[in-house]
Parts: C-alpha cells; structure tokens; sequence
C-alpha cells in the first residue's frame, strides 16, 4: 500500500494521517446514522423522551472508542494492528446494531461492505478477505441465534423458508465484496510496485549520465544493433 523505499517515518507520518481520517470518519457516520434515524423516527419533533437508549449507547460507545483510538494513535507505534482491532471492533459494533434493528430488516447490514472495503483498503488482500469471512460469520450466526420475533413477527414479511436464502445472499455478498477488495488491492499494490521501479530506473539513468558526463576519455553506450544511446563530450 505504501512505498517500500520511502524513509519509514514518511510511512508512519502517511499511515498515521489515514488512520485519523478514520477515526473522524468512523465518527462522523456514527453521528449521522443516530441524528438522522432519532430525527425521522421523533418526526422531526426535538424531545429528550424521544431519545433510545440503543443508539445513545452507540453514541457513548463510539465517542469512547475514539477517544481511546487518539490516544492509542498518540503513544502506541505498531500502526497496522491498531487498523485492525478497529475494524475488528468495527464488525462488533455493525453486528450489535443489526441486532437492534430487526437483524434481516436492518437497513445497517451495509455496514459490513464498508468494513470489508476499508480493509482491503488500508491493509490489503489477507485482512479483505479475513475481515469478509468475520462479516459472513457474524451475520450467519446472529440470524441463527435470533429469536423468532425478531425475525418474523417485526413486519410479517420475512418468512421462515426464506431465511436461508436471505442468509446466503448476504454472506455471499459479503465474500464477493472482500474478493474484489483484495483484487483491487493487489491491483494497487502492483501499480505502486511499477512506480518503484520505474522511479529506480529514472535514478540510474541520472547517475549514468552524470558518471558519463564527468568521464575524460571518451565513453559512448549502445545496444546490440549498435545504436547509441548516450555518450559524453569527449567522445563526440
């Protein structure tokens, strides 16, 4: 993700700013998700009685988890682990919150995409596809365990044989997204292994030419066929 012969406090200064946009955006999300559902569900109706204990808590929950993530960012140093306790923490929480919402009618199973995509985005193709099959386990596993309320009698519109289905749609889904996350992470990991190389090249050839340039004798470089490519003052 980063390049490889950059000085490694140009990699850490480069991680450290994409992990605090995380972070704010992580809370950023949170934020919006709990105003926007609070406002439509109080009718756009400002009351404290209107107020859930369950997305109040995911607001506690959150700006603590922030907060120590700043301070984790400020004083610890093994950066990537810290991406993935917090994306890990991350299926956690997306997986509390489908469970408040109706599990199958949950509008927040969404989340796990997002979650599935920034890690192929910040860590590459191992954690996509690890953070997808944590994805598929939590969500397979939370619609089995759910009581049957939950399921069917919130909106009567899910029936039993159609839970399966559902299921695997999702956990499907799921493994898909962390597929071609972890494609276009090795697709970008490639691109910038090409940059290396390339910029590698572009310095040799300085240091050639230079070497040439500040030769006496005369010196002249050229390929089998014989074609020049480059030579000196001394040899012209």
């Amino acid at each position: 993700m980063f390049t490889k012969n950059a000085p490694s406090f140009l990699l850490d200064s480069e991680l450290v700013e994409r992990q605090l946009l995380l972070i704010l955006c992580r809370l950023f999300v949170v934020l919006f998700i709990t105003l926007t559902g609070w406002r439509f569900e109080s009718n756009f109706e400002f009351s404290f009685g209107s107020i859930n204990s369950s997305p109040f808590l995911l607001v506690v929950t959150t700006l603590a988890l922030t907060a120590c993530y700043l301070l984790w960012l400020r004083f610890g140093h093994l950066l990537i682990r810290q991406i993935r306790v917090q994306l890990f923490i991350d299926v956690l929480l997306v997986t509390w919150l489908v469970w408040q919402t109706g599990v199958f009618i949950s509008p927040y199973g969404a989340l796990y995409v997002i979650i599935i995509s920034l890690a192929g985005l910040y860590l590459g193709r191992p954690d996509a596809i690890a953070m997808a099959g944590a994805c598929a386990v939590f969500y397979t596993a939370l619609a089995l365990v759910s009581p049957e309320p939950v399921l069917y009698s919130i909106t009567g519109q899910v029936a039993p044989s159609s839970t399966s289905q559902i299921i695997a749609f999702n956990d499907a889904a799921f493994l898909v997204v962390g597929l071609l996350a972890a494609h276009i992470a090795d697709r970008r990991n490639i691109g910038e292994t090409l940059k290396d190389l390339e910029s590698n090249f572009a310095n040799l050839r300085v240091l050639h030419e230079r070497i040439l340039f500040s030769m006496n004798s005369g010196l002249a470089t050229t390929d089998l066929h014989c074609k020049i490519f480059a030579f000196n003052r001394a040899s012209e």
